[in-house]
């Protein structure tokens, strides 16, 4: 698919891990990274993530349905420098209960807004946020 919207430069592979592969994404990013940078992938990774505005107003309206507690957590895994278990997080929130926390994260796995961390700790699953994301909640909520 990127090859056919003109990108062959060296950094494909980091620019689909970037954006997870999201297809919309990454041909939202093709257009600035072969009008803006010249086709030159790696100096159009050198800024920051980039977000369109159709990506933001996706976005905005998806967190409209989104309960505050599911806010809050990607806002914590937002910031945090590494994954986290669902324990960990549960210590953010000492008012919740750890079966709200857990249906939470459960919800915001299947609407794919969080993910598994690609290693485990032990038996249990780390908890990280897409680039992508983490750079939206950036943006509107920090």
């Amino acid at each position: 698919m990127l090859t056919e919207l003109g990108l062959v430069n060296p950094g494909i592979e980091q620019l689909i891990e970037i954006y997870k592969g999201h297809p919309l994404a990454l041909i939202l990013a093709s257009e600035p990274i072969k009008n803006i940078h010249n086709g030159q992938i790696y100096e159009f990774l050198e800024g920051t993530i980039y977000i369109p505005d159709v990506n933001m107003g996706l976005l905005d309206k998806l967190f409209f349905y989104l309960k505050n507690l599911e806010i809050q957590i990607m806002q914590k895994l937002a910031i945090a420098t590494e994954p986290l278990l669902v324990s960990q997080i549960s210590q953010f929130f000492p008012s919740t209960s750890l079966g709200e926390i857990s249906q939470a994260i459960g919800h915001l796995w299947q609407l794919r807004l969080i993910e598994q961390a690609d290693i485990l700790a032990g038996d249990k699953i780390l908890w990280v946020l897409n680039p992508l994301i983490k750079r939206y909640i950036k943006r509107r909520y920090n």
